[in-house]
């Protein structure tokens, strides 16, 4: 809300009361007599704007149309009882309320409540998400919401590997510690829209990893019921009012850009997913190109709409439990291949129908060669024995593209795999404290051993008691978010040189007595 106004017809007076603005900008009253009155503001280029009247400061309306911006005056009369109300002017698509519960400010954590540990919070209304009712949600600070368990991952992965049933308007490393930022709030109880059951998630002016507020964004999610079609059915709106930053230091972004970028969609945790066209994309989500500062108005998140008229609002109907827009896609299973397979071996892909796909590599240590990356089952000639992945994208057209990927493996003897285990959370005194990563590995096909490498990429400066042991122990100096990265390198034979991977595993330190709290 930009500016609260009321009009006051007994006494001729105005009242201007002031309220939190995402981007200060005056709402104007002039009576031009006759009881009748002009509210005006100008209204910036390509932003939506939405004028709500109340006679109480409670019992919220929408006046008039929503409005995309021109550039310059927008001018609303005013008459009759109106002329008694209370006026508002909402900027973007983000609804007002929503935001009767916060998170304490917080890094990577999900709402606790007044427990030790993250609790789901109720939707008010029952949900078929993917073939399961449910009625309650995990609430997390990294732009997404939850189904049957918490999720503290902060960098964003494709939503078809996701282990989770997760709804995301904006995965990416939320940050919300810095002095600048506003904290994650959720729906209290009651809230509404269009006069139907509505849970929401607002996170208003929120800063991303590591406490850094020099750029904040603003985007909610709304589940709205609509029990009224089918049993379990539902909306999800993601709303956006501004996109700054796309990406925390941790995730190898820099200043906010770049790295391993946000990510909006659903998935249901078991390969069906809708991705919103742009995410994994360095700035295809913000507002503006960091680069040119030219206005992203081709896939800038605060510019999109689908299924919705308002710009910066994305609606996904849920029926029978699936969301719209989602189809089916294979890359096919794995492929292990013998060791005295030639060179050449062909995919088996398969998408639904309307959807539009090709092939592309993904990893490998050379070009492959894929004869045809439009067919769903071409011949790929792999130059050398190694691990290869192929990825089948597919794209459905509608009002916005619907992108899905998955991705097959081929092993051909030679192969070798780095793991650096899973991420790992530690406690103490604050103090220096040692942890073992002991589900590490490196796997080699061939005769051949690995050669290991262990180094240290983000956090204080830890020491790695052995950097060439598989199963590593490390000494960390003090709490914050530690990143370890181990590389394998071995040589399958003396003309086919060496094969090098790695991987990376994430170790949080937090104070023993305030573990929980973010």
């Amino acid at each position: 809300m930009i500016r609260l106004v009321r009009i006051s017809c007994a006494s001729g007076a105005l009242l201007s009361v002031s309220a939190v603005a995402d981007d200060p900008a005056k709402l104007e009253i002039a009576p031009v007599g006759g009881g009748l009155y002009e509210l005006s503001w100008v209204a910036k280029e390509q932003r939506p704007y939405q004028l709500m009247g109340a006679p109480d400061l409670t019992s919220w309306q929408p006046i008039d149309e929503v409005v995309v911006g021109t550039g310059g005056v927008k001018t609303v009369e005013v008459t009759g009882n109106r002329s008694k109300y209370f006026y508002s002017l909402v900027e973007g698509a983000v609804r007002p309320g929503f935001d009767g519960i916060s998170l304490v400010p917080n890094d990577d954590e999900s709402y606790r409540g007044d427990s030790e540990m993250p609790v789901p919070v109720p939707l008010g209304f029952e949900i078929n998400f993917y073939g399961e009712l449910v009625s309650e949600c995990y609430v997390n600070n990294n732009g997404n919401i939850t189904f049957g368990s918490s999720l503290k991952k902060f960098t964003p992965s494709l939503f078809g590997t996701q282990d989770e049933k997760i709804i995301a308007p904006f995965w990416a490393d939320v940050d919300t510690r810095g002095e600048g930022s506003g904290v994650v709030k959720f729906s209290s109880g009651g809230e509404t829209v269009d006069g139907r059951a509505a849970f929401g998630v607002t996170y208003r002016n929120v800063g991303y990893y590591n406490s850094q507020d020099d750029k904040l964004n603003t985007f909610q999610v709304v589940l709205i019921d609509r029990s009224d079609v089918a049993v379990g059915a539902f909306d999800i709106e993601f709303n956006f009012n501004k996109v700054l930053w796309e990406t925390g230091s941790a995730s190898e972004g820099v200043d906010g850009y770049g790295g391993m970028s946000a990510r909006s969609g659903v998935a249901n945790g078991g390969g069906l997913y809708f991705e919103y066209q742009g995410s994994g994309e360095v700035s295809a989500f913000l507002d503006t190109d960091p680069e040119t500062g030219e206005t992203n108005f081709d896939s800038g998140l605060i510019y999109q709409q689908y299924n919705s008229s308002v710009p910066g609002r994305i609606v996904l109907p849920v029926r029978d439990g699936e969301v719209d827009g989602t189809f089916e896609l294979s890359a096919g299973s794995d492929i292990v291949l013998d060791e005295d397979a030639g060179s050449k071996v062909q995919l088996q892909g398969f998408v639904g129908d309307g959807v539009a796909y090709s092939w592309s590599q993904a990893v490998g240590s050379e070009e492959a060669e894929i004869d045809l990356v439009d067919a769903l089952s071409p011949t790929v000639t792999i130059p050398r024995p190694g691990l290869w992945e192929f990825k089948l994208t597919g794209v459905r057209q509608g009002t916005v593209e619907v992108t899905a990927c998955d991705s097959v493996l081929v092993y051909h003897p030679g192969f070798f795999d780095v793991y650096a285990g899973a991420d790992v959370e530690v406690s103490g005194d604050g103090g220096p404290v040692t942890v073992l990563i002991d589900d590490a590995y490196a796997v080699c096909a061939c005769s051949q051993g690995v050669e290991v490498v262990w180094e240290q990429v983000l956090g204080a400066t830890a020491t790695i008691i052995d950097p060439s042991a598989e199963e590593v122990e490390v000494v960390l100096p003090e709490t914050g978010t530690y990143r370890f990265k181990m590389t394998g390198t071995t040589t399958h034979d003396a003309s086919e040189g060496a094969f090098t991977e790695s991987g990376y595993v994430d170790v949080e330190y937090q104070l023993e007595a305030v573990a929980n709290e973010g």
